[in-house]
């Protein structure tokens, strides 16, 4: 998923997920050449996708600034599938070289913390999530400044703040 600062949101088409039965089927049946055909459309489902995103990200934007958010340490959880269906690190690749070719500024910045620290009050509260057990934590209300916060607003607010 992206966010834009605006507030828009483009989402996951979770692609594997789509054909995943279908896939089940086929591998279960030892149709080699379905599989194969399955992946193929199922990669180019993606990259498709990630092409179009890319595009419009830098057609409508001057400076796109982007977690540096480990693929590798993702896949080892129990998000994989997902993690691998998104192709981030794909998506990173291709952010970098078109806004090089556009001129659009590109940066990579560091996400630790980004998501608990308060932007009112500058401070990790108790009520604030931690840790991967709390990601599904979408919304919270800090207890100090009584502040309302959405995580992927959030990001998006701290990232801007660190190039604004």
């Amino acid at each position: 998923m992206f966010r834009w600062n605006s507030g828009t949101v483009i989402s996951n088409p979770k692609f594997y997920r789509q054909y995943e039965q279908k896939l089940g089927i086929a591998q279960r049946a030892k149709n080699k050449k379905r599989v194969r055909a399955l992946h193929a459309k199922i990669a180019n489902c993606r990259k498709d996708h990630l092409h179009k995103a890319s595009t419009v990200l830098v057609k409508e934007n001057a400076l796109i600034v982007v977690g540096n958010l480990s693929a590798k340490k993702l896949v080892k959880t129990k998000m994989a599938k997902s993690v691998l269906d998104t192709r981030f690190s794909a998506l990173k690749t291709m952010l970098k070289y078109k806004c090089e070719n556009a001129g659009v500024l590109f940066e990579e910045v560091n996400e630790s913390f980004t998501t608990q620290i308060c932007s009112c009050c500058g401070e990790i509260t108790a009520s604030s999530p931690k840790g991967r057990a709390d990601l599904r934590i979408r919304v919270w209300e800090y207890e100090n400044c009584l502040s309302i916060n959405d995580r992927y607003r959030k990001q998006c607010e701290q990232h801007t703040c660190a190039w604004a």
